[in-house]
């Protein structure tokens, strides 16, 4: 099976940030609650708070049980399990039909990562030249995450925006041992 490096949270081309900026990757889902490219503004809030809203009354929630709410990370990672066992895996949620492709991948990719509330932070420091990248994941092409790895990263000549990065050490970290942790 074809591999290629991806980094889940972040664009492959990585521009110089002060030191605690994000960078994210703008056409796809986040797999993360929180922020612009994340599952709660582009699955949760079109396709699951019309019935899954806090603060809906039980008449007006489509069936869905007072409590079983998405519009916050508490709620929505209490039920995270069944949240994609329901749309993903049995397809049976939401009632106006399945979750896209990319709809599905992301919260299959958000199960793979624990469920995290925010988009991690990638920073550069210019004094050592190096990328930190807290986790990077290799994905298959189908859009699967495989493998957790860590990574040592160098940056490339010449050094001028769009920086480029190249690995310098490669480390694959069981996935399933380290979430059975």
């Amino acid at each position: 099976m074809k591999m290629r490096f991806s980094l889940v949270l972040f664009l492959v081309t990585v521009y110089c940030l002060p030191a605690g900026a994000q960078v994210t990757a703008p056409a796809e889902i986040n797999p993360v609650f929180e922020g612009d490219g994340g599952i709660l503004a582009n699955i949760f809030r079109q396709k699951c708070l019309g019935c899954h809203l806090s603060t809906l009354p039980a008449g007006q929630r489509g069936g869905a049980p007072v409590g079983v709410n998405f519009d916050t990370f508490a709620t929505a990672r209490q039920f995270g399990d069944e949240i994609v066992a329901r749309a993903v895996e049995l397809m049976n949620m939401p009632p106006s039909g399945p979750l896209s492709d990319e709809e599905k991948q992301a919260l299959l990719n958000w199960k793979t990562l624990g469920f995290p509330e925010s988009t991690l932070p990638a920073f550069y420091f210019s004094a050592t030249q190096a990328l930190e990248l807290p986790e990077v994941f290799i994905i298959d092409e189908n859009g699967n995450i495989s493998s957790k790895v860590k990574t040592g990263m160098q940056l490339v000549p010449p050094y001028a925006a769009p920086f480029r990065f190249e690995i310098q050490q490669l480390e694959v970290i069981d996935l399933e041992e380290e979430m059975s942790q």
